[in-house]
């Protein structure tokens, strides 16, 4: 039960550090980690200040276009030749419905501007709605704006990483080459301390 219990550890802590891993990279890449629905991303501009301001790590839900209403801040894929494909993290200014297509079209602004988005935003390119800032947020966006350096990022996450990886390797081919050994003796250890322990009782 013991070695289970190691082994369940092991591993549990192994995957734990790989997601986490993978979260700051997404982060510092600026791709979505997507957890039930919900988004962590960090914003890299100053066009949501004061309200949001550069490096803060965000939550962003995903939401019907119904839920989504004038004053709200919307995370969507941009279209605007400068960021074209990047996602842009602004505040509705305004919404109606494409006459065409019949989907709802939102006109965006930055807090930080005096005027709006040069391009509406259709539905389709929403990500989701702001929900709140992730605690502590702030801090961990500057940490992984520093992670952005390679040398940094292969310091702190991936040598730490690969020593954990095969630290753990190193105890699955000792237990898998000398598991049987090592049981053996413990058997021999026990039978020796119960022996010791009935002529203490004799």
């Amino acid at each position: 039960m013991k070695k289970a219990l190691q082994w369940i550890g092991n591993i549990v802590f192994v995957l734990l550090l790989v997601a986490l891993c993978y979260i700051i990279y997404s982060v510092n890449k600026y791709q979505t980690v997507s957890i039930f629905g919900h988004h962590l991303l960090r914003v890299l501009s100053t066009s949501m200040e004061p309200e949001i301001v550069h490096n803060e790590c965000i939550v962003v839900e995903e939401v019907p276009a119904n839920e989504i209403k004038v004053g709200d801040i919307i995370t969507f894929v941009s279209e605007e030749p400068e960021i074209y494909g990047y996602f842009n993290t602004h505040r509705v200014y305004d919404m109606y419905k494409n006459s065409q297509t019949g989907e709802m079209m939102f006109i965006t602004k930055g807090d930080a501007y005096s005027t709006p988005d040069d391009l509406p935003v259709p539905y389709e390119n929403v990500l989701g709605k702001y929900t709140d800032k992730l605690p502590g947020g702030l801090t961990l966006g500057n940490i992984i704006h520093k992670l952005s350096d390679s040398k940094i990022y292969f310091i702190v996450i991936i040598l730490p990483l690969l020593f954990c990886l095969l630290s753990y390797l190193y105890q699955l081919i000792r237990i898998l080459i000398f598991g049987a050994e090592d049981e053996e003796e413990e058997s021999e250890e026990e039978i020796q301390q119960d022996s010791k322990d009935e002529n203490v009782q004799g």
